[in-house]
């Protein structure tokens, strides 16, 4: 396991995944390290969205369960999770003709308590955020859509973008990471423009449940050209932006399967 203990999830957690570059990698490769403790506990790992998603490869789960009633989906989830430790619920499915396959239908937010109160669910994996496969993002109108409740709250950038321009082709909604970052766009975005995407109210965990646990992910550094290490993350966050509820920032790759502490609130 790397992703899983670096963020030191506990059992019976839900965990809502939002941002940018690598949101549902990083949830499907957090239930593939997960899946040998779901084994030891007989207890499956629940992987949905409030959104939507892609539907799963062959190796990122067992069972895909599709229903927009809580009760069927309860009952669905007890009989697949006596054979299948990672099972994805959706509410339904629909094309997309822009990828020229099918997307999985996100399921109300507030079915999350109940089926992480579910004894055979021992973890809950939601992604609450899409940004069009963009590695940066800002939150539009109702971003991201929080689940309830949230223990854990991953916000992933990815870090293909650092030093390029604040511009479509890489950002998602590139006025609103203006507004964030005070990056106009077309201009180059820094590290400091990731920092407040990540640490700003408006930023990519807007919203998030005040009980929430806040970390941030800086993908992709296997796609960068910069060092990002704790030495300027430090120093942007103690002189130049506020940290906000931020409490960690890893930096890493889920292509190389890397990942480290970069800065901590308490370091």
């Amino acid at each position: 396991m790397v992703f899983y203990e670096a963020f030191e999830i506990p059992p019976n957690t839900c965990v809502a995944i939002v941002g940018a570059g690598g949101k549902t990698t990083l949830m499907y490769r957090l239930a593939a390290e997960i899946a040998a403790e779901a084994a030891r506990t007989n207890r499956a790992i629940l992987i949905t969205s409030t959104t939507k998603i892609f539907w799963p490869e062959t190796e990122e789960a067992e069972a895909v369960i599709l229903t927009d009633d809580l009760e069927e989906a309860q009952s669905r989830i007890r009989r697949t999770a006596r054979k299948d430790l990672r099972i994805v619920l959706a509410a339904g499915s629909h094309a997309d003709p822009r990828y020229e396959t099918k997307k999985l239908d996100g399921i109300p937010p507030d079915w999350a308590d109940p089926l992480l109160e579910m004894e055979e669910v021992g973890w809950l994996l939601v992604e609450a955020d899409g940004s069009q496969r963009r590695p940066v993002k800002a939150p539009g109108d109702g971003e991201p859509v929080w689940p309830n409740p949230v223990d854990w709250a991953v916000g992933v950038l990815g870090l293909s973008a650092l030093g390029r321009p604040n511009h479509r082709d890489r950002v998602f909604r590139p006025d609103r990471v203006t507004r964030v970052t005070e990056t106009p766009e077309g201009a180059a975005l820094d590290l400091s423009a990731y920092l407040a995407l990540m640490a700003n109210p408006d930023g990519i965990f807007r919203g998030a449940p005040k009980e929430s646990h806040l970390i941030g992910f800086l993908n992709q550094t296997d796609a960068c050209d910069q060092v990002v290490d704790h030495e300027a993350i430090g120093y942007i966050l103690n002189d130049k932006i506020d940290a906000g509820r931020m409490e960690t920032i890893f930096s890493g790759s889920l292509l190389e399967t890397k990942i480290q502490r970069v800065w901590t609130r308490n370091g």
